[in-house]
C-alpha cells in the first residue's frame, strides 16, 4: 500500500492562523535569504574573482550546482508560471552563469596565457 510522504496534518489549510503566521514567517525569511545570496552573496564573489584573477579554493562541484539550481527554478517558474518565484530566481541564473564562465575562464583559459607569458593575462 502507498503512502503519503506528509500526512494531511501538513496541508495549510489544517493549520491554525498561529501556525500559518508561523509558515509564512519562514517562507518570507527564506525568499529575503534567497535573494540576499543574488544580490550580494554571488556579485561580491564574482568581483572578488575577478580582482584575484583567481578561482583557487572554489569547488567546481560548488559552482555547477548553483548555476544548476538557479537555472531549473527559474525554467520550473516559466512552466508554472509563478512569476515571484521567478523574479528571485532569474538574477541567480544570470549570476550563475557569469560565475560559471569566469570559473572556467579563469582556471582553464586564463591560467594557459599566464603560463605562455602573456604580458595581458
Amino acid at each position: 500500500m502507498h503512502k503519503r510522504l506528509f500526512s494531511d496534518k501538513f496541508k495549510l489549510s489544517s493549520f491554525t492562523k498561529r501556525e500559518e503566521k508561523v509558515v509564512e514567517l519562514l517562507g518570507i525569511f527564506g525568499a529575503i535569504t534567497s535573494t540576499m545570496i543574488v544580490l550580494v552573496g554571488l556579485p561580491s564573489q564574482i568581483w572578488q574573482t575577478h580582482k584575484t584573477k583567481s578561482v583557487e579554493g572554489l569547488s567546481v562541484l560548488l559552482v555547477i550546482f548553483v548555476g544548476l539550481s538557479y537555472l531549473s527554478w527559474t525554467f520550473y517558474s516559466l512552466l508554472k508560471p509563478d512569476w515571484f518565484l521567478f523574479a528571485g530566481q532569474a538574477g541567480g541564473s544570470v549570476f550563475g552563469l557569469v560565475f560559471f564562465c569566469q570559473f572556467v575562464y579563469y582556471k582553464i583559459f586564463y591560467k594557459k596565457r599566464k603560463q605562455k607569458g602573456d604580458k595581458n593575462a
